[in-house]
């Protein structure tokens, strides 16, 4: 091919989103431009970036492409997505289209690569709406049978498109997500330490655990463990980062019962840039959720050398690994009370586990992703020459 290699992306997620989806999108984008500088990418999306992310997309080869006038409802957005932007795909010359988040659009008739975090939705019915359920089965299950390659997260994620959408293996390619670059080993920085610790009024040990304040992520289990323990661990405090909702203030409730409302700090609406901060002051991050898709908040923390506590189960298995995190059962109460005993008084432990790290996320690295990524691009344009 003479010129470059033009690759579409849809960008709903890049642009909007604050949780592992939109990250791993804006993540991929600017680890795809530093890697492969020759490629001009296309950024659509229906909304235009939110300040807070607009740094993060500031990319020499990327250019963004939005509707022609303001989209005022989710069905107009819908549409301009699944009609519109596939056209506009074709009009500025791409040649191949990624949708980063389990949707292809009907129009684009090129060759295509689609990113499955989840199916979760299918998991965990009570969790959304039933139009919501009907929308992401339809997209996903379209996108899955119409795209030429199928990156998947992790093998939890790839046994369940196998599984539920009889998606045959070999179109799937297992590629992990990496952590943003602002999740370092390195020190924090004493300043900086102390002007976080005032800032959020943190203990000087604690327990951390970041994710949205949702069922799944099963905070509830984890506070009754914590209370079981927390006269052998007085001096861990525990603190919880999420966001503003219904469940956080049913958590709240819930400590006070329990006991603990002096011992538990919630956290909300965190800006993205003292996550790593946050994470290096704290003895170690616990990450229970009962499933997920991948579960990017143990990468974060592993990325920053901290040792995690996390679920044996789906993905968490993979991301935490078993040599670099301890693993417990997220339905049992009392295996996660143990494990905040060991992490929090066991130092051998913790050791064991924080030399285990390096190698184990080596395999999340950056060019390790796109590497698959890009080979992904280039087995999708193939399969379409030899058609």
């Amino acid at each position: 091919m003479n010129r470059a290699l033009t690759v579409a992306f849809d960008g709903k997620r890049a642009t909007t989103n604050a949780t592992g989806l939109g990250w791993h999108s804006r993540t991929l984008l600017r680890t795809l431009a530093r890697s492969h500088p020759e490629l001009e990418l296309l950024l659509f999306s229906p909304k235009p970036t939110q300040p807070a992310f607009e740094q993060y997309l500031q990319i020499p080869s990327l250019q963004a492409i939005l509707p022609s006038e303001r989209l005022r409802n989710p069905l107009s957005r819908y549409l301009w997505r699944s009609r519109r932007m596939g056209r506009l795909a074709h009009h500025h010359g791409a040649d191949l289209f990624h949708g980063l988040s389990a949707m292809l659009p009907e129009t684009w008739k090129g060759p295509s690569v689609v990113t499955f975090h989840d199916l979760l939705y299918l998991h965990f019915e009570g969790d959304y709406p039933l139009w919501d359920r009907r929308y992401y089965h339809r997209t996903a299950s379209r996108a899955a049978e119409r795209a030429d390659v199928i990156l998947s997260v992790s093998e939890a994620t790839a046994n369940d498109l196998v599984h539920h959408y009889q998606v045959p293996r070999e179109k799937i390619v297992v590629s992990y997500q990496s952590a943003a670059e602002i999740f370092t080993s390195d020190s924090i920085h004493p300043a900086e330490a102390q002007h976080l610790k005032s800032l959020y009024e943190l203990p000087d040990a604690f327990i951390l655990s970041v994710g949205s304040f949702n069922k799944r992520k099963n905070h509830r289990r984890l506070l009754t463990a914590y209370a079981e323990v927390v006269r052998d661990i007085e001096d861990h405090q525990l603190v919880l980062v999420g966001g503003a909702c219904r469940e956080q203030e049913a958590l709240s409730d819930l400590a006070r019962k329990l006991g603990v409302q002096d011992q538990v700090t919630f956290l909300l609406d965190v800006p993205f840039r003292d996550s790593p901060g946050l994470i290096k002051l704290s003895s170690f991050v616990a990450y229970l959720s009962l499933k997920e898709g991948f579960g990017l908040p143990v990468l974060e923390a592993l990325s920053c050398a901290k040792p995690v506590l996390t679920s044996n189960t789906s993905s968490l298995r993979e991301v935490g690994g078993e040599a670099s995190s301890l693993l417990v059962d997220p339905t049992d109460v009392e295996d996660i009370a143990q494990g905040l005993l060991k992490l929090s008084r066991d130092g051998s432990c913790k050791q064991r586990l924080q030399a285990a790290i390096p190698a184990h996320i080596e395999k999340f690295s950056s060019h390790r992703v796109i590497e698959r990524v890009y080979g992904a691009y280039q087995r999708a344009l193939s399969s379409r020459v030899a058609t």
